[in-house]
């Protein structure tokens, strides 16, 4: 099934190369319900995952649903969290609705389409392409008002959509790290730049409702 672009909600609709419409599976209502989208590695620390969760912890607490790319790393754990703890999320997919990329992830796909939402801009047959995953991060930041950032490394895919989500005036959240570590140079970077740091969970708390009805 297909969601054209006059029924995206209005963050959506505002982005450059908005497509004219996106294939999904699931519960498209979700779209209309606070959004905030969590990215980071593939290769994460056992710290990252447990940051992870904790910060999906609070926000499904807040009847906030959490919109990740369905990649290996923090993405999955993002996803896997708000399943697992009650919650909901939204998935977009770097391929079509029918590819089983990433492979391995029944459960997690099977949970998704029955108690969230999946979508693409991609054919339902199309395999995933390594280009396919940069241009698909817009859509990842145009979904949510706020995007957080958990583990990256300077060159990476997460870096991507965080400079998407700051053209597209959204706020910006990194995950704080230790020096020594590669995971940690991505965020502290963002730091650098004026992103905010989540240095406690507890900030979420403090999240103004006017974020979520802010149209762009």
């Amino acid at each position: 099934m297909k969601i054209y672009r006059k029924d995206f909600p209005l963050r959506l609709q505002n982005i450059e190369e908005v497509p004219e419409f996106l294939y999904y599976i699931g519960d498209r209502s979700l779209l209309n319900k606070k959004t905030v989208t969590i990215v980071g590695t593939r290769r994460p620390t056992a710290r990252g995952r447990h940051q992870t969760r904790k910060i999906v912890e609070k926000l499904i607490s807040r009847d906030i649903v959490v919109v990740s790319g369905f990649a290996k790393g923090i993405d999955e754990e993002a996803h896997r969290a708000a399943l697992e703890l009650g919650g909901t999320t939204i998935a977009v997919l770097g391929a079509g609705l029918d590819s089983t990329y990433p492979r391995g992830r029944d459960w997690l796909r099977r949970e998704t389409e029955k108690r969230g939402l999946i979508l693409s801009e991609y054919e339902r047959d199309q395999e995933p392409r390594p280009w396919h995953f940069p241009k698909r991060n817009r859509l990842l930041s145009g979904l949510s008002p706020i995007t957080i950032v958990v583990e990256a490394t300077i060159e990476s895919g997460t870096m991507i959509t965080a400079r998407q989500a700051l053209s597209q005036n959204r706020n910006l959240w990194v995950v704080p790290g230790p020096p020594e570590s590669e995971m940690s140079l991505g965020p502290n970077y963002l730091i650098f730049q004026g992103a905010n740091p989540l240095y406690h969970y507890d900030l979420i708390d403090h999240w103004e409702e006017d974020i979520w009805q802010r149209i762009w």
